[in-house]
């Protein structure tokens, strides 16, 4: 036997290291009959079962947002859509900030996309009222 300190041989019986005086722990030998063995699968070695993790529930207003986001992107002349996807989409974010929803993507997409279709349905008026409508008969209200 060797000892866990220093590696020096020592006695079976000694109780204490000769070369560093550590206390030598002896290693229990106990015989084991072929019936007291078990296999691996009766629940000793195994895992205990995990919870799959609770999903938050998805945001309502994310999910407005977006879809009346993408509604804007088709009428780009009518700001309705994309200025109420601009306010749901923010109010959504605020809320899954608190970490009680889901949908920070679509959110955020709701937000991103009607901002731009806003935009470019400002672009599209003024560059109308500067250049002229090209759209003849299209009533002003309209554009």
């Amino acid at each position: 036997m060797f000892c866990t300190k220093c590696g020096k041989q020592i006695d079976d019986q000694s109780k204490f290291c000769s070369g560093c005086g550590a206390a030598v722990e002896q290693a229990k030998t106990e015989s084991i009959k072929p019936d007291e063995i078990r296999p691996a699968g009766n629940g000793f070695n195994q895992m205990p079962p995990v919870q799959p993790a609770q999903l938050l529930p998805m945001n309502g207003l994310a999910i407005a947002g977006f879809v009346l986001s993408l509604i804007s992107i088709f009428t780009t002349y009518v700001y309705l859509p994309g200025i109420i996807a601009i306010i749901l989409s923010a109010v959504a974010l605020s809320q899954i900030k608190t970490g009680r929803y889901r949908g920070r993507g679509l959110a955020m997409a709701g937000l991103i996309i009607g901002i731009i279709s806003v935009s470019l349905g400002v672009l599209v008026l003024l560059s109308c009222g500067a250049f002229g409508c090209s759209l003849a008969g299209t009533p002003l209200w309209y554009v």
